[in-house]
């Protein structure tokens, strides 16, 4: 009876919409302007505005020093009345769906976290500053929870950390994890290795963990009390994280640590997002107000600088013309040399006639000293003079004089020109093989310029030179990506990076 009267009262539309008039956006910190997407400024945080409910809204949120943060505010179906009314037989209101009398906002207060303006990333970007970027270890967060311990409210129930089941309301170590690493990144403090994934081309560490500092999260304390609604949780969350730098050198004896708690309004699609948002936010906080940037800087124990090593100059070396392109495969492949190990081998390029040799860092590692076999099928010993971990670079040299070697190009190579590889692919047996393609694209990865190249590539072919139709390095190629549908894309490091990473003087 009283279900029958509320309905002749509320007639056919209107049943429990909650009547939002005023929406208002606040933001942390206040004082941000709120701007639509071409610029046009309608005031700032604490900002409020009479929403129609038919009408969908996007806004920027600015503030100077801060990353500008997006906000999109959209009514929704109100499907409890909906279905209110289709239970008392309100058929025309189903057959209109959607109507405007069922739509209406999930929220009347939206706020708005900006993130500090990464330091200096933008500088570095602009003007091609490779110094500033900073190597680290990234540990996977360590979670400190015991097993039943309350974690949240939803819909106000009590929700429980389960040791068996962690994901649940964390989501995947891996998952929450590169998202520490990636938040890292924005400020150009790049992850060599992120928890137990590692960055580093073919699967191998560029740079041993014990040459660079590691930065470890200790996770405290985790709240959140959110409501479903809409196809979206609503509600708060907060975060304890105590923040790590660490010193391999020390024998991992910590040498910062800060303790970040962070609170937020949120709104995500699952729950397990909502650990991931939060701990993102408490990495962004670390990094800009406790000035982790100039501290990793002051400490780092390998620097993209230190990398590059002391100069070394070399004469520039010439290239005859060549009448047809066999002249040309000839000429090249008596400068790619084979470079072995005890457990492996690659390939590498002669680029002066007095024996500097460049091949991959993966292919030498740490090694001081490795066996050089020549077109001619002599073996020499070859100093390791220097390498750069960060780009996959060494620099080796042998006792010997008027060798073939080949020059840098003067020209980067556009997409769509021809290109070859010569190297050892696969087996020491395949020596000096060569195969011809073209350069397909041109990438970045990790501030570095690429070649991306359908020529066909194996794993000896790693230090290999990628060549150009006049027979100069073009790039040393560095990896090879494979996966699920993808039958393989060769990348090779330009010239420009090879000689910057380096640290080389033609003359």
């Amino acid at each position: 009876m009283l279900l029958l009267t509320a309905v002749t009262a509320s007639g056919c539309a209107t049943l429990f919409v909650e009547n939002i008039k005023t929406i208002t956006i606040n933001s942390e910190p206040a004082s941000a302007e709120v701007k639509d997407k071409s610029g046009k400024v309608f005031g700032s945080t604490p900002y409020s505005f009479t929403p129609s409910k038919e009408k969908n809204y996007s806004f920027v949120i600015s503030k100077s020093g801060f990353t500008d943060a997006g906000l999109e505010i959209k009514p929704v179906v109100n499907d409890g009345a909906l279905l209110a009314d289709a239970l008392l037989l309100c058929v025309p209101c189903i057959v209109d769906v959607p109507s405007k009398a069922y739509l209406q906002f999930p929220r009347s207060n939206y706020k708005v976290e900006l993130e500090h303006a990464p330091s200096g990333a933008d500088d570095a970007a602009v003007n091609g500053m490779e110094g500033d970027i900073i190597y680290v270890n990234i540990e996977e967060p360590e979670i400190s929870f015991k097993n039943r311990e309350v974690v949240g409210k939803l819909n106000g129930t009590t929700k429980k950390y389960k040791e068996e089941q962690p994901e649940e309301y964390l989501g995947s170590s891996t998952f929450y994890t590169d998202v520490v690493c990636s938040e890292f990144e924005k400020s150009n403090i790049m992850a060599m290795q992120c928890g137990l994934n590692r960055y580093a081309l073919g699967n191998t560490s560029l740079v041993p963990p014990e040459k660079q500092l590691h930065i470890a999260a200790e996770v405290q304390s985790y709240n959140f009390d959110l409501k479903y609604k809409s196809h979206k949780f609503y509600g708060t969350g907060s975060l304890t994280v105590t923040w790590k730098i660490k010193d391999p050198a020390a024998g991992m004896k910590t040498i910062r640590e800060k303790k970040i708690s962070v609170t937020s309004d949120i709104e995500e699609r699952q729950v397990k997002y909502v650990f991931r948002r939060m701990l993102e936010r408490s990495a962004n906080h670390f990094i800009t107000e406790d000035s982790v940037v100039d501290f990793l800087r002051n400490r780092v124990l390998v620097s993209p600088e230190l990398m590059k090593g002391e100069m070394v100059s070399l004469k520039k070396t010439g290239n005859p013309s060549f009448p047809k392109f066999k002249d040309l495969v000839s000429y090249c492949t008596k400068a790619v040399v084979t470079i072995k190990l005890k457990d492996g081998f690659g390939s590498g390029v002669v680029i002066s006639s007095s024996g500097f040799i460049i091949t991959n860092y993966h292919v030498v590692d740490e090694n001081k000293e490795v066996k050089v076999k020549l077109n001619t099928g002599i073996s020499l010993t070859a100093r390791v003079i220097k390498t750069n971990p960060a780009a996959d670079l060494a620099l080796l040299k042998v006792d010997a004089q008027d060798l073939p070697a080949l020059p840098f190009s003067s020209s980067e190579p556009e997409t769509g020109d021809e290109v070859i590889a010569i190297g050892t692919p696969g087996d020491l047996s395949l020596e000096q093989t060569v195969s011809k393609g073209i350069v397909s694209g041109k990438r970045t990865f990790d501030g570095k310029k690429f070649l991306q190249t359908d020529v066909s590539i194996n794993p000896g072919n790693s230090g290999g030179p990628l060549i150009d139709e006049k027979g100069a390095i073009a790039g040393i190629i560095t990896m090879k990506l494979m996966g699920r549908g993808m039958e393989g894309l060769g990348f090779a490091l330009t010239t420009e990076e090879v000689i910057k990473s380096l640290n080389l003087k033609i003359e």
